[in-house]
């Protein structure tokens, strides 16, 4: 049996602000809205500080080694944890655009290194981007609060079919039949307080086949190629 175990490492870098050539900053306490110029700024929520994931979900991958050795057929897994971080909110000196997320079902991680579904831990998926006016935001409680613009994301999980980090928990639209990946299917815009919107979505259609997941059906490329399949020359 052997193991490498990689030291902790910076995997993704966070965006932070965004600032024009002739921004400066008076106070020395980044961007605000006592500042010169103009900038964008990104604020982040971490959502976990160690989320647990597999490569495989459970098991191990199985490597036969040399044919005419039976004894030296191998099993390999990666494990590792990590930082979660989503997007709260960006804002600007005039207006600021909230980011609102629920549970997603096809998102959990493992609870230990020895695989076995995470109940508790599953990352977020968006649902909706509102876009307020910082001066209206800031003034008013939120029930009073008009917003500018809004966008909504629907989905249901119906690519790749029973994909192994799926609960399989079944929603009152019965979204989750296919125990799939998150998959978006329309979005809309509503303006204000008006929802007509709502009657006029874009809608996202995916055709062509849709097979169920597994892990090794990929071809050296990195596109799916179903395991039985037989180049042709």
């Amino acid at each position: 049996m052997s193991r490498d175990e990689t030291p902790p490492y910076a995997y993704c870098y966070l965006l932070t602000a965004i600032l024009s050539e002739d921004y400066v900053d008076l106070t020395s306490d980044g961007p605000s809205s006592d500042d010169l110029g103009t900038y964008t700024k990104i604020n982040y929520s971490r959502l976990y500080a160690d989320y647990k994931w597999r490569v495989p979900y459970t098991d191990a991958n199985f490597s036969e080694g040399l044919l005419a050795n039976k004894e030296d057929d191998k099993g390999n897994y990666l494990y590792g944890e990590k930082d979660i971080w989503i997007i709260q909110s960006i804002e600007s000196k005039t207006q600021k655009a909230e980011f609102y997320y629920s549970d997603r079902r096809d998102g959990h991680g493992v609870r230990n290194e020895s695989g076995g579904q995470d109940a508790v831990r599953h990352l977020k998926k968006l649902d909706r981007i509102t876009l307020y006016s910082l001066p209206d935001l800031m003034s008013n409680s939120p029930n009073s609060r008009t917003p500018i613009k809004s966008v909504y994301f629907n989905y249901i999980y119906s690519l790749c079919p029973n994909v192994s980090t799926n609960d399989g928990i079944a929603e009152s639209n019965n979204s989750n039949m296919n125990k799939g990946k998150l998959t978006l299917i329309s979005l809309h815009f509503t303006y204000g307080l008006s929802e007509k919107g709502k009657f006029s979505p874009y809608k996202f259609e995916y055709n062509g086949i849709n097979p169920t997941y597994s892990l090794k059906s990929y071809n050296r490329w990195g596109t799916y190629q179903p395991m039985n399949h037989k180049y042709k020359f």
